[in-house]
């Protein structure tokens, strides 16, 4: 009789078994068929990936990546991981530390809970276990998932950040409206949220989905996934602060994901633009129009079109427009002036003398049906997820912009890209659907120049200029700023 009243009280009293780590990475296997790898990233951060049992955690390049792979100069290879077996009968609890932020899972819901350590505050914190579904592609792609995040709400807090938006309210909380992921003209997702609570929350994935806070919690949720990928961090101290906490969080952003390049003295002075400039005369007659006047002006930038009437990728200034390039950046030079051009070098048309090659290569993004996809002005878009056609397309730019004429300051306009079916395209050898990878397209462009004349070494290493319609966490280590987009705007504005 007493085994028997035993025995009950050990099924009905469930024993909880907390293990605490401090180690820089952990591998927690769970029976509710998902598993996660929980890692240091940064001082107080924590980034946590999350698969399918029997799917393997990803890292580049076999997924795109907004952080920096080794923030401490140590890569966390499985095997160096400590391996954490967590199930729902013995409502097992894993606890994870990274200076002043502690990650909890608990069994049998597996949800995630940060808190800052010396507070004791609960920072973030899931509602409910997140599910993982097999998702159905365009075209049909297998190993693919789509999936959800939610986190429940905390009064009084304020939501920052996600980028560039026109909503009029700073405060996303406030605005409660649901945020497209995909990346479009005046709409730019940056993927990173900056809590009042005090704590930055990063969604590490450049696929297609929403993004919504209101009163009633935070939501994620993604189309295509191969695994999820976030990253949180908290402040050094609770308040009162000694150090503003939004600098503390934007340093620990910018040392996880990469630090801006430093650009040039100039770029700090006047940029003089409009829509367009068609020849090389008119650009010298402004340019001249400010220094006679000694007006100052640091740049002019020359628009789209600089190209015609020659083919879109052909990365030219015709001659019947622009008759000696060379001499007039000299010209612009002399007096103190720099000179940008926007010639829409992620775009080439059939007509192009480089689309042969480029096409029998691979190198352009294919639609679903496996052929070349039109986009802006009937051109087709280099699949500029290929190291290989990165390295094509630049090489292009490089004949025609650099080498002749030491052009080397970049509009990338159009940069989403624009002008057809951004759901239609398939990237990287027709192996990632748009929907997995698309709001990364701007971010593989900055790094197509990066790679080509802004990293260290390079030519222009320390000059290098490029101001996009677009971007995506990570953007800013490439060299690359922002715009607002075509806004509209008249005198009265």
């Amino acid at each position: 009789m007493k085994g028997l009243i035993l025995e009950l009280l050990v099924c009905f009293f469930v024993t909880i078994f907390a293990q605490e780590a401090n180690a820089s990475c952990v591998i927690v296997e769970t029976d509710n068929d998902q598993h996660m790898k929980i890692e240091e990233h940064g001082a107080n951060a924590i980034r946590v990936r999350i698969v399918p049992s029997d799917d393997p955690f990803l890292d580049p390049p076999d997924v795109i990546s907004a952080l920096v792979q080794d923030p401490h100069g140590v890569h966390h290879g499985n095997a160096s991981c400590n391996r954490i077996v967590l199930d729902q009968l013995h409502h097992q609890q894993q606890t994870v530390t990274s200076g002043n932020l502690r990650l909890d899972i608990t069994s049998p819901q597996y949800t995630l809970k940060f808190t800052r350590i010396s507070d004791g505050k609960v920072l973030l914190e899931e509602a409910h276990t997140r599910v993982f579904t097999s998702a159905t592609t365009n075209p049909p792609l297998p190993g693919f998932y789509s999936t959800a995040l939610e986190f429940k709400p905390v009064d009084g807090e304020r939501i920052y950040g996600l980028g560039q938006h026109k909503t009029g309210i700073l405060d996303h909380k406030e605005y409660g409206k649901a945020f497209s992921l995909a990346p479009k003209n005046t709409e730019i997702l940056i993927p990173v949220a900056h809590s009042s609570l005090g704590y930055a929350f990063l969604f590490n994935h450049p696929g297609f989905g929403t993004v919504q806070y209101n009163t009633s919690g935070s939501y994620w949720s993604v189309d295509v996934v191969k695994q999820i990928d976030l990253w949180v961090a908290t402040t050094a101290d609770s308040p009162p602060h000694a150090v503003s906490p939004w600098a503390q969080l934007q340093g620990a952003y910018v040392n996880a994901t990469g630090h801006s390049p430093v650009y040039p003295e100039w770029t700090s002075g006047f940029w003089q633009c409009k829509n367009r400039y068609h020849n090389q005369t008119q650009i010298m007659d402004v340019v001249r129009g400010y220094t006679t006047r000694n007006y100052p002006i640091s740049l002019i930038i020359i628009d789209y079109y600089s190209w015609a009437p020659e083919p879109l990728g052909d990365e030219s200034l015709p001659a019947a427009c622009w008759p000696n390039p060379k001499q007039m950046v000299e010209e612009l030079h002399e007096e103190g002036v720099e000179l940008m051009i926007s010639p829409y070098f992620h775009s080439i048309t059939a007509s192009s003398k480089y689309f042969p090659q480029a096409n029998a290569s691979g190198f352009i993004a294919l639609g679903v049906d496996g052929k070349p996809l039109p986009f802006y002005d009937n051109a087709f878009v280099y699949d500029l997820f290929q190291p290989e056609a990165r390295a094509f397309a630049f090489q292009a730019v490089d004949n025609g912009y650099i080498k002749p004429y030491g052009l080397h300051h970049w509009w990338i306009d159009c940069d989403e890209p624009c002008g057809g079916n951004t759901n239609g395209v398939v990237y990287n050898k027709g192996a990632w659907p748009a929907a997995f990878v698309g709001a990364a397209y701007p971010h593989m462009l900055d790094i197509m120049v990066w790679e080509g004349m802004g990293a260290p070494g390079k030519q222009y290493a320390n000059d290098n200029v490029m101001l996009g319609r677009s971007a995506w966490a990570g953007t800013q280590r490439y060299g690359g700023a922002v715009w607002s987009g075509d806004t509209s705007s008249n005198f009265d504005n």
